[in-house]
């Protein structure tokens, strides 16, 4: 028997030699999908930074009118800028009259003011004399503050 015709006869053989041929077609398939997905980021990557500076060059832009804006405000808010709006749209302002205006006054201020505490110091210069040495101011004046002994300690 000839080697081609026992090839046909054993279909095992067959299936043994389609192995490694089956692989490799595979191992094809898999290299021509991934350089095409590197195609395809490559791609994606220079349109993405395409955008990026369209993006970047638009942010310029509107930082420039963002300063021309600044500046208009600027002169529209100066005196001389609120001067001219004003005349432009016939507008006669004048600072109100004395009549128009309402003093408010709080109703303690006047009591406070007529008292002679008020001008007088109500702290008293020199503190009196205390026992530690320590004092507390108040509205009052200085008071001398004891302090607090340990247990089994006698207070001066």
């Amino acid at each position: 028997m000839s080697r081609k015709s026992r090839q046909k006869k054993n279909p095992v053989v067959l299936a043994l030699r389609s192995g490694p041929v089956l692989c490799a077609v595979a191992g094809l398939v898999l290299l021509g999908a991934s350089s095409l997905g590197k195609v395809w980021h490559e791609n994606r990557n220079v349109l993405l930074q395409g955008e990026i500076r369209q993006l970047d060059h638009q942010l310029a832009r509107l930082r420039l009118s963002l300063v021309d804006l600044r500046v208009q405000e600027a002169q529209a808010l100066s005196p001389a800028g609120i001067q001219r709006r004003l005349t432009e749209l016939g507008l006669d302002l004048s600072p109100p009259a004395e009549a128009q205006i309402k003093r408010l006054v709080e109703p303690d201020w006047p009591a406070r003011l007529a008292s002679p505490k008020a001008t007088a110091n109500p702290v008293p210069s020199t503190p009196p004399p205390s026992s530690s040495g320590a004092t507390l101011a108040t509205s009052s004046g200085l008071v001398p503050v004891r302090r607090h002994s340990p247990p089994g300690e006698a207070l001066p």
